[in-house]
């Protein structure tokens, strides 16, 4: 049984919260990778499947609700948004445009990682295989294998 990596694209105008997010992902077994201006998370969008998408809503070219409206147009991949935006009538926003979380700035590694893990066991399910990854070693730990 071959297992894939879950891939989790970051969209979010603050790259050194970017970065520490993907950094915190990679160190738990997930392909992370940024984006910054809406623009490259479109091009990363049609090229790439990503697991869940973690959104921010204000971005330098667009807002999060419009790549969530147009992502819902012609895909049904989990969106969660983290934003500074906390307003009852942004968090409704998040959720009328397709987001299936919406988490707000400031919050915890921890409380991130909790809400990524339950969205994907909740869309994907949970078949307990698990690959993780050390340098250029990769662990399958329901197969109990290792692989260079």
């Amino acid at each position: 049984m071959k297992v894939y990596q879950k891939r989790i694209l970051i969209v979010d105008d603050d790259l050194y919260l970017s970065f520490i997010i993907a950094e915190m992902l990679e160190g738990c077994g997930y392909a992370a990778q940024r984006a910054e201006p809406a623009e490259q998370a479109y091009d990363m969008l049609s090229w790439q499947s990503y697991h869940p998408v973690l959104l921010d809503v204000n971005l330098p070219d667009s807002t999060g609700f419009d790549i969530c409206r147009q992502l819902r147009a012609a895909s049904d991949v989990p969106i969660i948004f983290a934003s500074a935006r906390t307003a009852e009538d942004d968090r409704v926003t998040g959720f009328d445009t397709g987001g299936d979380d919406f988490l707000p700035k400031p919050y915890s590694m921890r409380e991130l990682l909790s809400r990524i893990n339950a969205l994907i066991r909740r869309v994907y399910g949970d078949h307990g295989a698990k690959l993780i990854r050390f340098g250029d070693v990769e662990v399958n730990t329901s197969a109990r294998s290792a692989s260079p």
